[in-house]
């Protein structure tokens, strides 16, 4: 299974990007936003493998609204409440609606991440959902086992790094991504600009036989994964 993609929607910032870093650092490839209609719109463009909300949010709607509309549109989708509400009514809410798990965050980090991996790898065994992104009219990214398919129907296999940064660009396709987050989603950490350079460069060689692709870059070390 390769790296799943988590939408995390948490309008505490803090606790928001605390949690963040460690699913990233975990293996995970999360998505922060921070009310529902960001995450509404975020669902639809993006498709994550997990849902991970809090119920206390910004805006006119809550967590038990954003649930309610995507488990009436996608039947079984996993989603995962993460909230300091785990009193009986709140959980027994949450579970009727069909929720996978009512996990509250004074739960121990280690018992959290198993959760997490045991409803992420239960859903893929279930699904064998195969998700692509079209980049463009002759190349497709295979973000499960990491294809990258081009002209003449060229198959590249990425692998480590390179297949996790080419993740992370797809993710914010023809959006500018900084190096901070891209950093973060690498190794966990911020590292040298250079280093992230050199991953750079190795995706360019293996997008550059489709003229309608490139990697843009800009002052402050900002990439973009652009195409047509």
């Amino acid at each position: 299974m390769s790296v799943i993609r988590i939408l995390y929607v948490e309008d505490d910032l803090d606790f928001g990007c605390m949690t963040k870093v460690f699913l990233d650092q975990a293996g995970f490839l999360v998505e922060l936003t921070t009310n529902v209609e960001e995450a509404w719109k975020l669902f639809h463009t993006r498709r994550p493998d997990l849902l991970l909300v809090d119920l206390d949010l910004e805006g006119s709607k809550n967590g038990i609204d954003l649930i309610r509309q995507i488990i009436t549109e996608v039947k079984q989708y996993p989603v995962i409440v993460y909230s300091s509400h785990t009193d009986p009514a709140t959980v027994i809410t949450t579970i009727e609606l069909g929720v996978m798990d009512h996990i509250g965050k004074d739960t121990d980090r280690e018992v959290f991440l198993a959760k997490l991996r045991n409803i992420a790898k239960r859903n893929y065994s279930q699904t064998g959902e195969n998700p692509r992104y079209e980049l463009s009219a002759i190349t497709t990214y295979n973000q499960r086992n990491g294809v990258l398919t081009t002209i003449g129907n060229k198959r590249h296999k990425l692998k480590g790094k390179d297949m996790r940064l080419l993740q992370l660009l797809c993710l914010h396709f023809n959006e500018w991504v900084s190096p901070k987050e891209l950093s973060f989603g690498l190794w966990g950490m911020e590292k040298n600009i250079g280093e992230l350079k050199r991953y750079i460069g190795h995706l360019r060689q293996e997008l550059s036989e489709d003229p309608a692709l490139s990697i843009e870059n800009k002052h402050g070390g900002y990439y973009k994964l652009q195409g047509e």
